[in-house]
């Protein structure tokens, strides 16, 4: 008996010094994580308060602190009412490199120019973030009431304007062109890319980026110019992306690789037209006449879809059919003529050309 008391007194035991070792242990990650918490400041900020559309060499001066070595992103917004930023329709954009961590306020500044399209007479805000060098969650942000407002240019303008319209609709292994006009007050840079936007930005996505390096300055007369980019065939499609995720097309002037000036960005879609989707033309008629001048009659039976959308040959979407169910043909004859295809809601796939 006293041999069994004593051995669930030791097993009662053994059990508490392992919840006090595991009560230990979170109270240390606890602590552990406490000391390394990411923490930094941006502070006594330095700008000029009123700009003109199109200024260079402006500077912008500010201390800060930091737990990490570190990257600054800084830029002026659109600011709400409340003076936070709208990050919409940004006219300026920079970033600072490999800053060492420091505890102590630490003067740092940059150049930096405003956009043409500034408007006049609209509130601007600077906001800025750090970015972890190791990589990592962004962390101290300064996004609030460092107000700026646009006033008119006395001279040559930074701008970019399109010549040509740019599809919203791409396709994976697709080129495409942007055609454009484009003024400087100095040497700078001209870039077309594919844009990833979410928590973890991309520019130039898989490659998907050019540019004309340098760009001369200009008189107020714009020059024209144009740019082409091929979207990978591995880009991951936009049905495929993460929440908070999109792709827009960038055409944009910049100072250097980072102090951007002006731009245009254009939300887009990207499907995976050519990768895993049947091609029906491979196997027989789906759709007649084609070449078709009025109306594309379709072979339903075929096609086992409930819905379809055209595209160009550039990747616009220029129909969508919703209600296959109730279609047996389709009315292009508003279409320009060329090649188009045909993907349906079940990965399949198909070309007419438009006489």
């Amino acid at each position: 008996m006293r041999n069994r008391l004593r051995i669930i007194i030791t097993l009662k035991l053994f059990i508490m010094k392992q919840k006090l070792l595991y009560l230990f242990s979170l109270l240390f990650i606890g602590i552990s994580n406490l000391c390394y918490a990411q923490s930094g400041a941006l502070t006594d900020l330095v700008y000029d308060a009123t700009v003109e559309q199109g200024a260079s060499d402006l500077t912008f001066t500010f201390n800060y602190t930091s737990s990490e070595d570190v990257t600054i992103e800084w830029q002026l917004t659109p600011a709400n009412e409340d003076g936070s930023p709208t990050y919409n329709g940004q006219v300026s954009y920079n970033q600072i490199q490999n800053l060492t961590a420091t505890d102590t306020p630490t003067e740092v500044s940059f150049n930096y120019s405003i956009a043409g399209s500034a408007v006049i007479g609209q509130s601007y805000t600077w906001a800025g973030k750090f970015t972890p060098a190791g990589g990592g969650n962004d962390f101290g942000y300064n996004n609030t009431n460092n107000l700026v407002e646009i006033t008119a240019a006395a001279g040559v303008l930074n701008t970019i304007s399109l010549t040509s319209n740019l599809p919203d609709v791409l396709q994976t292994g697709q080129e495409i062109t942007a055609e454009f006009e484009y003024t400087l007050t100095e040497d700078g840079q001209v870039k077309f890319a594919l844009e990833k936007q979410g928590p973890t930005p991309n520019y130039g996505v898989d490659g998907a980026e050019s540019y004309i390096n340098p760009a001369m300055a200009t008189t107020s007369d714009p020059v024209s110019g144009s740019l082409t980019i091929t979207i990978n065939a591995n880009t991951i499609p936009s049905e495929d992306l993460a929440d908070g995720e999109s792709y827009r097309l960038v055409v944009a002037i910049f100072r250097d690789s980072f102090q951007f000036i002006d731009q245009i960005a254009i939300p887009v879609t990207v499907n995976a037209v050519t990768a895993g989707i049947d091609d029906l033309n491979a196997n027989g008629i789906v759709a007649y006449p084609n070449p078709v001048i009025n109306e594309l009659f379709l072979d339903k039976s075929r096609l086992n879809a409930q819905s379809l959308n055209i595209y160009d040959i550039s990747g616009r979407n220029v129909r969508s059919i919703n209600n296959l169910q109730t279609v047996n043909s389709i009315n292009v004859s508003n279409l320009s003529k060329g090649l188009y295809f045909v993907v349906t809601d079940t990965k399949k796939q198909f070309k007419f050309i438009k006489g």
